[in-house]
C-alpha cells in the first residue's frame, strides 16, 4: 500500500498489490497466501473473514487445525503441509430444516389464503344460505302452499 497524498485533511492510499484473504505469519515475517502453499512452512494462516467456528481451511488435501487468533480474524495451524489452499464455509446444518419449516409455512398460508369453494348444496345447509337460496326456498314453500 502507498500513500498517494492528502487533500483537505483526507489522505488517500493505493493498493500497490493483489489483495489476499489468506496471510502466513511464520518465522519469516507476513506474507499473503493466493492459490497455493510452494515451500514446506510452519506457522499460522490468518483468514480475514468474520470469525466463525464454520470456516474450513484445506491445504494440499489435508485440513488444517484451528487455533488462538491474534485478533478477529480465524487461525489455523500449518505444520509443513503444501499444496493448492482451499477455503470453504460449511453450511450451517439448521439450514435445511428452515427451508423446510418456510416451505411449510407458505404452503399454510397460501391453504388459508385462498378464496372458500361453495357448492350449491351447501346453500341449504343452515346458515349457509345465500339470498339466492333464501328467495328460491320462500318461493317454493308459496307454490306448494296455493
Amino acid at each position: 500500500m502507498a500513500r498517494g497524498g492528502e487533500t483537505g485533511g483526507v489522505t488517500v492510499f493505493t493498493v500497490t498489490s493483489r489483495p489476499s484473504r489468506l496471510l502466513l505469519v511464520g518465522g519469516g515475517g507476513t506474507q499473503s497466501v493466493t492459490a497455493s502453499i510452494d515451500t514446506s512452512t510452519t506457522g499460522t494462516l490468518l483468514l480475514s473473514e468474520a470469525s466463525d467456528p464454520r470456516w474450513q481451511v484445506t491445504v494440499g488435501g489435508v485440513t488444517l487445525d484451528r487455533t488462538s487468533s491474534p485478533d478477529w480474524r480465524p487461525a489455523f495451524a500449518l505444520n509443513g503441509q503444501t499444496g493448492p489452499v482451499t477455503v470453504r464455509l460449511a453450511p450451517d446444518p439448521w439450514s435445511g430444516l428452515i427451508a423446510l419449516a418456510q416451505l411449510v409455512a407458505l404452503l399454510l398460508l397460501a391453504l388459508f389464503a385462498a378464496p372458500a369453494v361453495s357448492r350449491e348444496s351447501d346453500d341449504f345447509l343452515p346458515g349457509r344460505r345465500s339470498a339466492e337460496a333464501e328467495d328460491s326456498v320462500g318461493r317454493h314453500s308459496l307454490e306448494g302452499a296455493a
